[in-house]
């Protein structure tokens, strides 16, 4: 049992690996830990509390100084046969929750089975880093929950990643005045991984400003986007200070792969944004009545992967301005890691 410990402590290892982070408040844990015979080692945190950890973090936050109260954290964990089980996890404080159990191989995260939940405080959070995210002055956050979700494991032979992001019940008080917001963000989606490649089972997103959605294997696929970036705007601006900041343009954007035996491995993907504006303190004004960006692939699969991109261009579009960039070389293996030759 560790009671009251000054987290100032801490202050010199935090600013020599992580940052200009200072931390104030005590801490208190209480925890067992055993090894049986086998040489597992079980260790159950009972209990990890604080009434009050503030940061301050000047780089980061600024002037905030947020506080956080942790008032409950605990959990069952074991590491046996190379993996590490964590059973029970429960964590509550003024601004997060959070739930989960997983279990991991202590050399990676592959092949992990994860199931967490956690709900995000949104008018604490706004209450604890107004200058952050600039929030307005004769504004507050009244309500607003944050919910999150994210689950992966295996499923008939299969491993199946799924997740959700969603808001609620978000309100808040301008200069005395009550603002609701009646389309709550909702994203979701569903992963399958097969022995043919991975398959999009369900990707969803609404909110106002927002239309998204897609499904598709390797073989063949689809996903689709709209934006109201002007929409997007407003929504932030009844309650951040975006009054330095200008923000407009729909936004239209596609993405459709498909393989045939004949021609191969086949991707393209267009984005394009009409009376595009967007603005800054101190930046001059960016607008483009259409701006256009398409890219295309051509490759071959094996296996359900992509052994090979043979051909890819890019092209942008911005009035009479026009700018395009040719794959020289085919690209094995592709990965963001890879190296692209391009003119």
């Amino acid at each position: 049992t560790v009671q009251s410990f000054p987290t100032e402590l801490a202050e010199g290892s935090l600013r020599r690996f992580v940052g200009d982070i200072h931390p104030r408040g005590a801490l208190t844990m209480q925890s067992k830990a055993t090894w049986r015979d086998d040489g597992a080692m079980q260790l159950s945190l009972m209990q990890l509390t604080t009434p009050a950890l503030s940061v301050a973090a000047p780089k980061l936050l600024g002037t905030d100084q947020p506080t956080i109260g942790i008032l409950a954290c605990a959990a069952e964990i074991q590491l046996a046969g190379g993996q590490v089980t964590i059973q029970n996890l429960q964590t509550q404080s003024n601004i997060v929750t959070i739930a989960g159990k997983g279990a991991a191989a202590t050399g990676g995260i592959a092949g992990s089975n994860v199931e967490i939940t956690g709900q995000i405080n949104l008018a604490e959070l706004a209450r604890q880093l107004p200058a952050t995210i600039h929030l307005k002055q004769d504004t507050q956050v009244a309500s607003g929950i944050v919910d999150l979700a994210l689950i992966s494991r295996e499923d008939a032979g299969t491993r199946r990643f799924q997740g959700s992001l969603k808001t609620r019940d978000l309100r808040g008080i301008a200069a005395g005045r009550a603002i609701e917001f009646d389309q709550p963000l909702a994203i979701d989606f569903d992963v399958q991984q097969t022995a043919a490649g991975p398959v999009i089972e369900r990707l969803t997103g609404n909110a106002s400003f927002l239309s998204l959605e897609g499904r598709g294997s390797v073989e063949q696929g689809s996903i689709q986007a709209t934006a109201d970036l002007a929409r997007l705007a407003d929504d932030l601006g009844r309650l951040l200070d975006l009054s330095q900041t200008r923000l407009a343009g729909n936004l239209a954007a596609e993405m459709k792969w498909d393989h045939q035996q004949a021609t191969g491995w086949n991707a393209m993907a267009r984005a394009r944004v009409q009376d595009f504006e967007v603005s800054g303190t101190g930046k001059a004004a960016w607008k483009e009545p259409n701006l256009l960006t398409e890219a295309k692939l051509t490759g071959d699969l094996e296996n359900g992967t992509l052994a090979q991109v043979k051909q890819g261009t890019l092209l942008v579009e911005a009035g009479a301005d026009k700018l395009e960039v040719n794959l020289t070389q085919p690209v094995k293996s592709p990965s963001a890691a890879s190296n692209w030759p391009v003119e």
